[in-house]
């Protein structure tokens, strides 16, 4: 069975509307304690994304292919963005969305948190870009400015601000990208379908 466009549509709309009616709600200071826990952070579950726009790891040990906190936070202090990876289980709020999101959609979702301490130097996050997936983010704390679909498509109206609580509907293949990130920010992307 081939489930129409805006049957999608709709899935994605509910998906989004179980996000916003559930909030993630932490600081920074969460999410760095969360860090030091050394183990639970094992190579490719982390990035720092450089401004040649890689996603960098140079700051695990080769040895136990853990997280070196201290080498990892001399990038975030400069205001790199940092991406972690597949971690919806690190705060009961996410377990919670996670939960919802599995009942409602019938697959485990995906979810990333991109963070910084803010940056008018540093590229911001990832060039634009598309996805084969549709994601949703939403800012948890921090304020930014987005690119979506720059190209004269239906969000074509420049930049986009972007302060916690608000939410970013992005359907597969729609070019988007961070432009600006000038203070400390956390987002939550959940990746569907």
């Amino acid at each position: 069975m081939q489930i129409s466009t805006n049957m999608k549509t709709d899935i994605i709309g509910e998906a989004a509307k179980i996000i916003e009616d559930n909030p993630v709600v932490f600081d920074e200071d969460f999410l760095l304690e969360i860090l030091k826990v050394r183990f639970r952070w094992p190579k490719k579950s982390i990035e720092v994304i450089s401004n040649f726009g890689n996603g960098s790891e140079d700051f695990f040990d080769f040895r136990y292919q853990s997280l070196i906190f201290d080498k990892w936070y001399e990038l975030y202090s400069r205001g790199f963005t940092t991406m972690l990876n597949n971690c919806l289980d690190i705060h009961p709020d996410m377990r919670k969305l996670e939960t919802l999101l599995l009942h409602y959609i019938g697959e485990m979702p995906t979810g990333n948190l991109y963070m910084s301490s803010g940056t008018k130097v540093n590229r911001p996050s990832f060039d634009l870009h598309s996805h084969e997936y549709n994601v949703v983010s939403t800012s948890i704390y921090g304020n930014t400015k987005w690119l979506l679909d720059p190209q004269g498509g239906q969000f074509s109206n420049g930049p986009i601000d972007i302060k916690p609580g608000d939410q970013v509907i992005i359907p597969a293949g729609t070019p988007h990208a961070c432009i600006d990130a000038p203070e400390k920010r956390c987002s939550l992307t959940i990746c569907l379908g």
